[in-house]
């Protein structure tokens, strides 16, 4: 017998064994026979167009099963927090990384292991078997990503505005929780106001979109937009589902189409001036100051500083990049939809 059989014959006895467990809805073993020789294939050479038909299968099959078990691990469930479980799992390095330890097959056939043959072997069960034997494969692993005491503390990303939390701090807790990205561009707008647009990803490779607000400091605008986007996904969870699908189309970037009556107030800049100590009030140069009105924004104090030093210059845009790992910044030059 030469290497290459030899190989062969070795990696076909190990996932003889390996999948020796599959069973099928009523919970009966299968034998993995019938589709022994392509799951030995696609092992062998996992870039064949055969392990790219099976993997582009086995895509869709792993989403459906990973529904279908957390659906009868969690009955009582609502629909917010099924999607909510369903997004902790799309990660399919995550659970390949779990099952292929627990076949130990790197130690096994020296083939490195990754998400690719992880797919291809769910096209091939569900081809030769349908949807229970993929579930029997991927349930293990789905399942320990729920008995993580790490994973079940961050199992829900808080969308709905937290009372007294700067809503640009909690939507980046939230992306670093779904690995997306944001970024906040910051423009003068008319009569002295400022426009920020939220740009932002809740997952890697998913949609794009956009929201912007109007208001008096670069700080209100831009947490205006932040609160406005967390309360809108909050609320509309179909939007939120979909904005979670990972591997979309990310050339353009699509305004969030947030109702008017939906947005959030922006208050007003002026405040009720403070009292001053009587110390102040008896200062000899007192004659001599110029009063700002007082505001708890510090770019807004700032502004008027430099307007009252500096004159009314025209404000220049500047783009104030806040970011959650890697993020394209050329989607700035490209057209909103």
């Amino acid at each position: 017998m030469d290497v290459v059989n030899e190989k062969q014959k070795h990696v076909e006895n190990f996932l003889r064994e390996a999948f020796s467990n599959i069973t099928d809805q009523y919970g009966q073993k299968l034998s993995i026979a019938p589709a022994l020789p392509n799951l030995v294939q696609v092992t062998l050479n996992y870039e064949s167009p055969l392990a790219k038909r099976f993997r582009f299968l086995g895509e869709g099959a792993r989403a459906m099963a990973i529904r279908w078990i957390i659906s009868s691990m969690f009955p009582e469930a609502n629909l917010e927090t099924l999607t909510e479980h369903n997004r902790k799992c799309q990660d399919p390095g995550r659970i390949s990384k779990s099952i292929f330890g627990q076949m130990q097959f790197k130690r096994s056939l020296g083939i490195p292991t990754h998400s690719n043959l992880f797919d291809a072997y769910i096209g091939v069960l569900y081809h030769f078997f349908g949807m229970p034997a993929v579930r029997g494969f991927i349930e293990p692993g789905v399942k320990e990503i729920f008995s993580n005491p790490t994973t079940v503390k961050a199992l829900t990303p808080g969308f709905k505005p937290v009372p007294n939390q700067d809503p640009k701090s909690q939507i980046r807790e939230v992306l670093v929780l779904t690995g997306g990205n944001i970024q906040i561009d910051i423009q003068g707008a008319e009569n002295s106001m400022w426009q920020a647009t939220v740009i932002c990803q809740l997952v890697q490779s998913g949609t794009i979109f956009s929201h912007s607000r109007i208001g008096p400091s670069k700080q209100k605008a831009s947490t205006a937009a932040c609160y406005d986007i967390l309360e809108y996904l909050h609320n509309h969870v179909d939007i939120r589902t979909q904005l979670m699908i990972p591997n979309c189309d990310t050339s353009q970037v699509h305004r969030l189409n947030i109702p008017e009556s939906e947005w959030c107030k922006v208050v007003d800049n002026v405040k009720t001036i403070i009292d001053s100590k009587v110390v102040l009030d008896n200062h000899p140069n007192k004659a001599n100051w110029v009063h700002l009105p007082a505001t708890d924004d510090q770019e807004e104090t700032i502004r008027q500083l430099q307007l009252l030093l500096l004159g009314n210059g025209n404000p220049t845009n500047e783009i104030q990049p806040t970011r959650t790992g890697h993020f394209d910044t050329s989607i700035f030059s490209r057209p909103q939809q």
